[in-house]
């Protein structure tokens, strides 16, 4: 398996410990992913790290804390164009849930 370069945001609060777990998780499963860790007090070379790599996985931040002042997520989505989010659900075979046959895609507009 080739590995992927993936741009990590650990984010704050719990944000840290969320994503070295998250890094463990991907490690045990085998998934090939070279980090590159991205510093938020640096939003614009976060951003260039992002679109270097096409991919990032940003946990989350405790706080809205503002880039001028717009908070990072939305400055974030703003300068890479992002403007829906999409979320799939669905059941997880042999985990009981109180609906069975679950699978939608909710899409949300985030343009904010």
């Amino acid at each position: 398996m080739i590995s992927k370069n993936v741009t990590l945001i650990a984010g704050d609060g719990e944000g840290p410990a969320i994503a070295a777990l998250v890094q463990e998780v991907v490690a045990a499963a085998g998934g090939k992913v070279a980090w590159e860790l991205a510093d938020a007090a640096d939003p614009e070379a976060m951003i260039a790290s992002i679109k270097a790599n096409g991919i990032a996985l940003k946990a989350k931040f405790a706080a809205a804390k503002p880039v001028g002042k717009v908070p990072y997520v939305i400055h974030l989505r703003k300068s890479l164009g992002i403007h829906t989010i999409l979320r799939h659900c669905h059941n997880v075979p042999g985990l009981p849930s109180r609906a069975s046959g679950v699978d939608i895609v909710i899409v949300r507009e985030a343009s904010e």
